[in-house]
């Protein structure tokens, strides 16, 4: 940009001493216009510089104190996330070893089956129903379902079965049914 201006100048002052009368002092007076010119432009070269220099001093510290805050967030995020991961390891393992200590006691839930069913499943409870030791474990957890949704009624047993099985959630009649089946018959 400075070229273009020099030159500008130094065309505009060739031309209007072309235009002027030729004395030597209008080509003097142009040339020491020419040497302003050039000396005007020297100094907003100089004044470029300068500034370029104190704004590039100004926002070096600027911009290092940014990267470095940028690196601490990083840094800091990180962290949170490999706590919040270690959390969620401690707290899985923690509900895996609850799930293994918990496991569901399908004997005991057969417990309030044994007055009618008897303890080995052989007995036809109130002289009603069929013998379930044995019976197949799918068909078992159908009636279970059946009688805990009010839906069954076999040989007038709904009700009392219903609250039998009333509460229970479906992995415990699952494992009452597994239970069932694997009974001798």
């Amino acid at each position: 940009m400075q070229k273009t201006l020099m030159i500008s100048l130094m065309a505009l002052t060739f031309i209007y001493a072309s235009e002027s009368n030729s004395s030597n002092a209008t080509i003097e007076s142009n040339i020491s216009l020419s040497d302003k010119a050039s000396n005007l432009l020297g100094d907003i070269s100089n004044g470029t510089k300068e500034l370029t220099a104190k704004i590039k001093d100004s926002t070096t510290p600027l911009i290092e104190e940014t990267k470095e805050g940028a690196n601490k967030l990083v840094e800091d995020t990180k962290e949170g996330a490999n706590k919040l991961v270690d959390a969620i390891k401690a707290k899985t393992h923690e509900l895996l070893d609850d799930n293994a200590t918990n496991e569901i006691d399908a004997k005991a839930l057969y417990s309030k089956c044994v007055g009618c069913h008897g303890s080995d499943g052989k007995t036809k409870a109130l002289n009603k129903s069929p013998i379930i030791a044995g019976s197949d474990m799918n068909a078992t957890l159908t009636k279970l379902q059946g009688y805990q949704l009010g839906e069954l009624d076999t040989s007038g047993m709904g009700r009392l079965m219903t609250t039998q099985v009333d509460g229970m959630k479906l992995e415990e009649l699952e494992a009452l049914a597994e239970y069932i089946a694997k009974m001798e018959k």
